[in-house]
């Protein structure tokens, strides 16, 4: 314990301390995270995700040549082989749906598929604007 002699060295002292408790209050301390297991979950499948480490270089050279591929896959003759077989018009049009499915949604292209199709709906929608 310390002793001071006079009033003025006590309040002095005082307003120190409470000036330090102040800027200790202000500053910013590390919020501790929860430790829910879905949460970190998903803060590992979002730190693993590969389309957020890319440059947007590389994200342009994915998306065309994904889209080369698919248009590749599609000018292919031997998946309408058995288009061309069928008679019924519900016939080949579920046929037709299987083609696309089997091309569009291929695991590593959806990504690109989704945003060529939104780019494909922008220039619908413009075009259709200035008619």
């Amino acid at each position: 314990m310390v002793v001071y002699d006079t009033q003025f060295e006590d309040s002095s002292n005082n307003i120190k301390n409470y000036l330090s408790n102040i800027e200790k209050a202000k500053e910013s301390q590390p919020t501790k995270l929860p430790t829910n297991a879905k949460y970190n979950k998903k803060r590992e499948e979002i730190l693993e995700n590969p389309f957020l480490d890319i440059s947007l270089r590389q994200f342009i050279d994915d998306f065309v040549l994904t889209w080369h591929k698919i248009i590749l896959d599609l000018l292919e003759t031997d998946r309408y082989t058995n288009f061309k077989k069928n008679n019924l018009w519900n016939k080949k049009l579920m046929y037709l749906i299987k083609i696309f499915i089997d091309v569009f949604w291929v695991a590593d292209r959806i990504f690109y598929v989704g945003i060529g199709f939104c780019i494909l709906s922008f220039f619908v929608f413009f075009i259709t604007l200035t008619n």
